[in-house]
């Protein structure tokens, strides 16, 4: 897929006709055309293969371009009818967000986003420092969003505070937890990156700041968990799926980084079919495929304590928590094992 400057120059000039016409006001092409110059050198020289036609490449366009627009526009004109129409553009993708992250830090979710947009329109506040080279105007709020209610966050020692030794926790319908302290940083960082994208996307909507916190704000481009969820219990569903799979990544960055396949092989001979199974299945998909090409057989995928339990149905009752048990007493004596073994 391959984009022309010439049809850069053809989408702005249909949304700035759009726009001026919609907010009475007159903005010139040369008014956009260092940012509108910018995004495209960035376009150029990004990778086009995420686009499968053309006309996703000019959808594309027409929405950073018309973030553009819509900014300019703004500064220019300081009129309400801009101000109300991105307040109500980008409401919406906020609210969920300001709502979670409003219950941790205990204050009203309306207070947050009201501040926020202040922030936001003030002479000289966020929308004047949006580069459209980095991506649309509703990825930027939104991780604005999320360092501005950090730093507030900071301001509130009493009722919220996020440090070093703080624990990580796991929660199923806030009956069982899991912890992991805060000082394994970076092995919770690399079970993190190891995730499926999916999972990265779903803890990060979850818990942007501990998130933000853990990768030293060297997150992924946030998403609307709208785009991917269609209701509240899909996304609880794969919230949980999500982790469980980073518990057993980080218990894997624990007890099985580094350590040599053979005993891997060795230790899964010495346990039954039940636990084997087991076993095998939450561990990283590499390694699996490894494990495969010495006879172990299997279609290589990183399970969820769900996924496990559901498959195991059939052979024997355990609840979610029994499974996750298991997986974590299976580590502890894989380590113990290789101790042993003074390898």
């Amino acid at each position: 897929m391959v984009i022309c400057k010439s049809d850069i120059k053809k989408v702005t000039g249909e949304v700035l006709e759009y726009y001026c016409d919609k907010f009475k006001i007159e903005i010139k092409y040369t008014d956009v055309e260092k940012e509108v110059e910018k995004f495209t050198n960035s376009l150029l020289v990004s990778s086009l293969k995420k686009f499968k036609t053309q006309e996703q490449i000019i959808d594309y366009c027409m929405l950073i371009i018309r973030d553009i627009v819509v900014v300019k526009a703004f500064i220019v004109s300081r009129k309400n009818e801009v101000m109300e129409y991105i307040y109500l553009n980008y409401f919406s993708h906020l609210r969920n967000l300001s709502a979670h992250i409003a219950y941790k830090i205990n204050a009203p979710p309306e207070d947050l986003l009201h501040d926020f947009f202040y922030e936001v329109f003030k002479e000289g506040g966020i929308i004047e420092k949006y580069d459209p080279s980095r991506g649309s105007l509703k990825n930027y709020l939104f991780k604005k969003f999320i360092y501005y209610t950090k730093e507030k966050a900071k301001k509130m020692p009493f009722e919220f505070e996020l440090r070093e030794n703080q624990e990580w926790k796991y929660i199923d319908d806030r009956e069982e937890e899991f912890f992991v302290n805060f000082m394994d940083r970076e092995r919770l960082k690399r079970a993190f990156e190891c995730l499926p994208t999916m999972d990265k996307m779903v803890l990060y909507i979850s818990y942007p700041l501990e998130i933000s916190e853990i990768m030293s704000y060297n997150v992924m481009e946030p998403i609307d968990p709208v785009t991917w969820f269609t209701s509240q219990s899909t996304f609880r569903k794969k919230k949980q799926e999500a982790l469980d799979r980073y518990l057993f990544a980080f218990l894997y960055e624990k007890y099985g980084k580094n350590k040599p396949i053979s005993f891997f092989e060795k230790f899964l001979q010495s346990l039954d079919d039940l636990e084997q199974y087991i076993f095998i299945r939450i561990l990283p998909v590499k390694l699996q495929k490894e494990l495969s090409k010495r006879g172990f057989h299997l279609k290589p995928s990183f399970y969820s304590a769900e996924a496990l339990r559901r498959n195991l149905k059939s052979r024997i009752q355990l609840s979610i928590k029994e499974v996750r048990e298991r997986v974590i007493k299976l580590w502890e004596n894989f380590a113990d094992n290789f101790q042993k073994k003074s390898y």
